[in-house]
């Protein structure tokens, strides 16, 4: 079984978060990085995935805190917490369907 854990902390944007669960996961060349093209790649998987997902856990104000200071920085390309949410969303809607797919979310 293969085992991939997606850490919250280690991602700076987006981009490398699709980056990395591409590569992680072996997706086709063709993977098109947006939330659509992960829950199709997440739906193709045949073979055994447990996808481990560590999350920060802070409390909802310092979340928004952390939002509101990224968005002053004026990054679109930066993730916040919605971002990495929506990510965990599709991960785990997907595991629904597939049986070849587990995910955990751990703080």
């Amino acid at each position: 079984m293969k085992e991939v854990i997606l850490n919250e902390d280690q991602f700076a944007s987006l981009k490398e978060v699709h980056t990395y669960l591409a590569k992680a996961l072996s997706f086709p060349a063709h993977y098109g990085k947006n939330y659509a093209a992960l829950s199709d790649c997440l739906g193709d998987i045949s073979e055994p995935v447990i996808i481990t997902v560590v999350r920060d856990c802070a409390e909802d104000f310092d979340q928004a805190e952390r939002n509101e200071e990224m968005d002053r920085e004026g990054n679109p390309d930066q993730i916040d917490w919605d971002d990495f949410t929506k990510i965990c969303r599709v991960l785990m809607r997907s595991a629904r369907y597939n049986p070849s797919l587990s995910v955990m979310i751990v703080c």
